[in-house]
């Protein structure tokens, strides 16, 4: 979802770039542009706030596991006979 609205923004915010004439623009152009300029930015931060927010929680998740891992004894060959 994350990636979605990374593009998603991305995308627009370039076409608002793109849609800029220094000649004037028709009304379809200036929406879009409007849109592009205004929703653009959330997005974009949206999108690399909930990627960031992913590789903390699988970063912790790890540790996590890593950590339970360590902390458990393993059995001795002494202990199965």
């Amino acid at each position: 979802m994350s990636a979605v609205a990374l593009a998603l923004g991305a995308a627009l915010f370039f076409t608002a770039m793109m849609g800029q004439n220094v000649y004037g623009m028709a009304s379809n152009d200036m929406w879009l542009q409007y849109a592009g300029w205004t929703i653009a930015p959330a997005l974009v931060q949206g999108g690399l706030l909930g990627i960031v927010g992913m590789l903390v929680w699988t970063g912790v998740r790890h540790a996590r596991a890593h950590a339970k891992r360590a902390s458990t004894p393993t059995p001795r060959a002494e202990d199965a006979t």
